[in-house]
């Protein structure tokens, strides 16, 4: 009864993590994602795309696209102890008007320890199993923050880093039956104040997605469906909240990830379906997440 419960209220807390000022978000929230294969060493790198469109004070109207492309990891370095690591290259554009401005350059590079809490199989032929892992890190300022660009009134969500050391919070739950399963996870950012007086709201990234795991021959299939949810408070600059930032936003998801020996493919999509952005004043478009890894 204590595993059931102890399982019923991990479903429930984890409802399936970011929000922007009035230009499109560009700080999108790491997803924790665990692999069938959690207690093996990864490495890959994954393509994010998200957008957005906003209107502004003076009328007028832009478009924000924002591509990462992401170096990550995840290594046991003792048997309970998961270590994760993801180093961007962002490339950012927002069109405006007849106007277009691109920035581009390394992002702010995350580092995670998560320890295993809870690994327990029971049941009939062992068919229920469950895994916990909490944890924290730091969000590095390995990305460039101009802060003459600031001045210049260029909206600080287009810089490809924070210039912030920034204090994690993780956790990661998931339970199956069979070949079925619930895959939750959270990640939570503490921001800190740059030297440019700027001070990006606290984010938190929560998601949760039911899988099914299939075999085919020596490949593994794990179509999966599910919500993700995405917060942020008001940023504050110098001290003073800016009113036109912060917000939630919530994903419907569909993802499908291949597995073949020591070779994993995954594809991600995600249409907006409730979102209150920027006091309103920005609309979060449709995303897509394809990578590749290496399990070993």
């Amino acid at each position: 009864m204590r595993v059931l419960l102890t399982s019923i209220l991990f479903v429930l807390l984890a409802i399936p993590a970011q929000a922007c000022d009035r230009c499109g978000c560009s700080l999108s929230g790491h997803y924790l994602s665990a692999l069938p294969q959690y207690q093996r060493h990864v490495i890959g790198t994954r393509w994010y795309y998200r957008g957005f469109e906003s209107s502004h004070h003076d009328g007028a109207f832009s478009n924000e696209r924002f591509h990462s492309l992401e170096i990550w990891g995840r290594f046991y370095p003792v048997k309970r102890l998961q270590l994760l690591a993801v180093l961007p290259v962002n490339l950012f554009t927002q069109n405006r008007g007849t106007e277009r401005l691109t920035r581009n350059g390394l992002g702010d590079a995350v580092l995670l320890a998560n320890y295993n809490l809870l690994q327990q199989a029971w049941g009939a032929d062992k068919k229920w199993r469950q895994a916990l892992y909490l944890g924290g890190g730091i969000k590095l300022p390995t990305g460039k923050f101009d802060p003459e660009l600031v001045q210049q009134e260029v909206n600080p969500n287009m810089q490809p880093g924070t210039g912030t050391f920034d204090w994690l919070g993780s956790a990661s739950y998931t339970l199956r039956y069979g070949n079925w399963g619930l895959n939750t996870d959270m990640l939570l950012r503490f921001s800190r104040e740059n030297n440019a007086d700027y001070r990006f709201g606290n984010r938190l990234n929560t998601s949760g997605r039911l899988f099914y795991w299939a075999k085919t021959g020596k490949s593994s299939w794990l179509p999966s469906i599910g919500i993700a949810h995405e917060w942020a408070a008001e940023d504050r600059d110098r001290g003073i909240t800016l009113s036109d930032t912060g917000g939630y936003c919530q994903f419907g998801t569909v993802g499908l990830d291949w597995y073949y020996g020591k070779l994993a493919l995954s594809a991600a999509w995600n249409l907006p379906v409730n979102q209150y952005l920027g006091s309103g004043h920005i609309d979060a478009g449709q995303r897509a997440q394809f990578g590749i890894a290496f399990v070993f």
